[in-house]
């Protein structure tokens, strides 16, 4: 019997950037969509990271990403802004990146770091720029 491969995924909290720091491992596809889905929705909703309204994604231990994960990427990604919330992606694999660019070339349907530490500043502005208008 085959079992489909699964992703995990770990949060750190980042205070410094009014963020949390999800780190996933594993495919993003078919399979895996619906947990991905859920995890997404619910930090977009404001239930996953305590209170903070900013996620940088580490892609890092993302093998592969099929339309699916990232039609569950850029859903959330669109709902959360309209909650005034925010994401990056960050240390994209090449193999990762092609697929993005096939599927999101010259949009703006989501926001890519090159590293943490440039994810982390970008939504540390975000949260800065949120704090002035509220």
């Amino acid at each position: 019997m085959n079992e489909e491969p699964a992703f995990t995924y770990s949060l750190d909290d980042r205070p410094d950037a009014n963020a949390t720091l999800l780190r996933l491992n594993g495919p993003l596809d078919t399979f895996t969509y619906p947990a991905l889905k859920t995890l997404l929705a619910r930090w977009s909703r404001g239930e996953l990271g305590g209170t903070r309204d900013h996620l940088a994604v580490d892609f890092g231990g993302v093998p592969f990403c099929a339309s699916s994960g990232w039609s569950a990427l850029f859903l959330q990604n669109s709902l959360a802004k309209e909650r005034g919330r925010s994401m990056v992606i960050f240390n994209v694999g090449e193999r990762v990146a092609h697929s993005l660019d096939l599927l999101a070339r010259g949009s703006n349907l989501i926001r890519v770091a090159p590293d943490e530490a440039s994810a982390l500043k970008a939504l540390g502005q975000d949260a800065l720029q949120a704090s002035k208008r509220g």
